[in-house]
């Protein structure tokens, strides 16, 4: 649909080499914008970038970005610039996940989790959203948080409180963007399979947490194609603030 269309737009997707970020990515290349993955490793997204068709690959960009860099994502942005054009859409899906509970996570764990899945999603918002303000250019930012920020879990202390803290910024960049035409939402992701997530070779550990999902199955990437083409296009040209779980209905699951 015409609605959902992206040609003539540029996407930054943080952290596009593997699981989501490298299937929303696919997803805003399909639907025609011209997409920087970014990330810390850049063969990795080189390899990510010649698995596509043929078609896909000339409108796609590898970029080195390392987001608790803020000289590192200046750079960044402007390599994204000079190549692909002006960015009208941001991803913030760049992030770590540490485990620990209260009691063993230390002050350098917390740091770490924290410089990467809040401060540096803030600042590159800030580098983004500032060069759009600068061209007076129409904007979408979609931060990538977690049904974990809304929902507790043993053992994930740090994780769950940085993606609280995604939630929460999302709405105020919200708040402080909209006069300027920049719009900003947030998916929150349930469970899903990725390359990145060993535990789900266990056949068990799989059994136990499609027991708590409604629908009775574990996320794809490909689910999260649907929601980022709205909140990125026009079809979602009213919706700043929002915040969406994409997680077959875990949220709602009853305690």
């Amino acid at each position: 649909m015409k609605i959902f269309d992206l040609t003539g737009k540029c996407a930054l997707v943080t952290g596009a080499g593997t699981g989501l970020g490298l299937g929303m990515a696919k997803a805003l290349l399909e639907a025609g914008a011209k997409v920087a993955f970014a990330g810390r490793r850049l063969e990795k997204l080189e390899q990510a970038i010649s698995d596509l068709d043929s078609h896909l690959r000339e409108q796609a960009l590898a970029v080195q970005l390392d987001v608790t860099s803020s000289s590192n994502i200046q750079g960044a942005i402007s390599t994204i610039e000079a190549r692909l054009g002006p960015i009208d859409i941001l991803v913030n899906n760049a992030g770590n996940a540490f485990s620990g509970t209260v009691l063993e996570s230390d002050r350098d764990l917390w740091a770490a989790q924290l410089e990467t899945n809040v401060i540096g999603l803030s600042q590159v918002s800030r580098y983004v959203a500032s060069s759009m303000i600068k061209r007076q250019a129409k904007g979408s930012i979609v931060n990538i948080a977690s049904i974990l920020g809304v929902r507790s879990n043993i053992g994930s202390a740090a994780y769950s409180a940085s993606k609280s803290a995604v939630i929460g910024l999302t709405r105020t960049m919200a708040l402080e963007l909209a006069k300027k035409d920049i719009r900003v939402n947030a998916i929150l992701p349930g469970v899903f399979k990725t390359e990145l997530a060993d535990w789900m070779d266990n056949e068990a550990a799989l059994n136990n947490v499609r027991s708590r999902v409604p629908t009775g199955r574990i996320g794809v990437v490909e689910d999260l194609a649907g929601p980022i083409l709205l909140l990125a296009s026009e079809a979602g040209r009213h919706m700043t603030g929002a915040i969406i779980p994409v997680d077959g209905g875990h949220l709602s699951a009853s305690l």
